[in-house]
């Protein structure tokens, strides 16, 4: 190698990295047109980069893509599917006054034979079937597809989601609550009741899940849910209450780590 300037090194060991990438010795960048989920499902995603996929078998098929460039935890991904899988599977009943009315919630699974979740960029564009527009980053195509985005400007701390404020948290907290979207059907016994009755459960729920899951101790969290905080619903129509869950549940909840590992959170 004597004689080799260190410029002309550099252009030697990049051609031969060139070559290696064209003779698939080394892994190129794929984006989404590579893939037919996003081609049939998210056409919008086409031109992005994925960085990692995978697919987990439950009670259900799920598949994942990642387009951040951030590691997803799949052991994390499958503690938070399987914990909401087996809620359903232990005939809990719970009581909820809606409106002056008592009604009785029940659950039941709603697993999708093959169910897929997008990881996004924040500039990520919506796809055609965006259609909770009220809820920045998540969306949700009849219990089939669930994308969780990035944010780019992250809740004031004194806002309702003032323990969320980092993007790993957000993201935690995403998560979380579509996870359970996704997968638990709250059943009522008052029909207009059910659609509330859904975003109460999993909003409290999946933000407790997300707390334990971020290491929050339960009295910390509960202090915060228990504030009388309040958030909007999806379609703009109504508040859903924040509130603690009992602290047995909270100490059931898997102590995963997140399922985005985001450096520096």
């Amino acid at each position: 190698m004597s004689g080799l300037s260190r410029g002309e090194f550099f252009k030697v060991a990049g051609a031969f990295v060139t070559a290696l990438i064209a003779d698939g010795c080394l892994p190129k960048p794929e984006t989404g047109s590579n893939f037919d989920d996003i081609k049939q499902y998210y056409p919008e995603l086409s031109g992005l980069r994925v960085y990692d996929k995978g697919k987990i078998y439950t009670l259900g098929e799920i598949s994942w893509y990642n387009l951040t460039p951030y590691q997803v935890n799949q052991k994390s991904l499958i503690d938070t599917i399987a914990f909401y899988e087996t809620f359903t599977q232990q005939g809990v009943t719970l009581p909820l006054n809606y409106t002056g009315t008592d009604v009785t919630l029940s659950f039941t699974l709603q697993l999708s034979p093959h169910h897929i979740f997008f990881f996004l960029p924040a500039t990520a564009p919506n796809p055609s079937w965006y259609a909770q527009k009220a809820i920045p980053g998540i969306t949700t195509h009849q219990f089939d597809m669930t994308s969780i985005a990035l944010i780019r400007d992250l809740p004031p701390r004194e806002n309702s989601e003032e323990i969320f404020t980092t993007q790993q948290a957000f993201m935690e907290k995403a998560f979380s609550v579509e996870a359970c979207q996704s997968i638990v059907l709250v059943n009522t016994s008052l029909p207009e009741a059910w659609r509330p009755s859904q975003e109460l459960f999993c909003n409290n729920v999946g933000r407790a899940l997300a707390a334990k899951t971020l290491g929050i101790p339960y009295q910390e969290y509960a202090a915060w849910a228990n504030q009388g905080k309040s958030l909007q619903s999806p379609d703009g129509t109504y508040r859903i209450p924040l509130f603690a869950i009992r602290e047995q549940l909270y100490n059931l909840m898997p102590a995963s780590d997140p399922v985005l590992q985001i450096p520096g959170h």
